[in-house]
């Protein structure tokens, strides 16, 4: 039901002041959906540092009103495809298992030493 609902919108908006990593984010931008997220650590990352999608001081209501007041009211489909690329390249399940394979076959260098 939620890729349904993530299909169905332009933008994702979530303001948060602290999170491990924005699974919801993830999921939107798996669809197409731009992200209106603040300015921490795991949104930034998940946005390119502002390059996909927008960032927001946290509790800037402000500067939030700027963004919401110049994005068009429906995005080029380029930059829809452009966050399924995002997606697909960097949080997608392949590519995260990949990463995570290689991080585990890096650390082991022959034989494992005994404790």
């Amino acid at each position: 039901q939620l890729e349904s609902f993530y299909r169905a919108i332009d933008y994702f908006l979530q303001g948060s002041h602290h999170e491990a990593y924005g699974y919801s984010v993830v999921e939107a931008m798996s669809t197409g959906a731009i992200p209106i997220v603040t300015d921490i650590p795991s949104f930034r990352l998940l946005c390119d540092d502002g390059r996909c999608g927008f960032l927001f001081p946290p509790g800037d209501s402000s500067a939030l009103q700027e963004i919401l007041a110049r994005v068009p009211a429906s995005p080029p489909s380029s930059e829809r495809l452009r966050m399924v690329r995002r997606f697909e390249n960097e949080f997608s399940y392949p590519v995260i298992a990949e990463r995570f394979l290689a991080l585990y076959t890096e650390s082991l260098p022959g034989a494992l030493p005994c404790a």
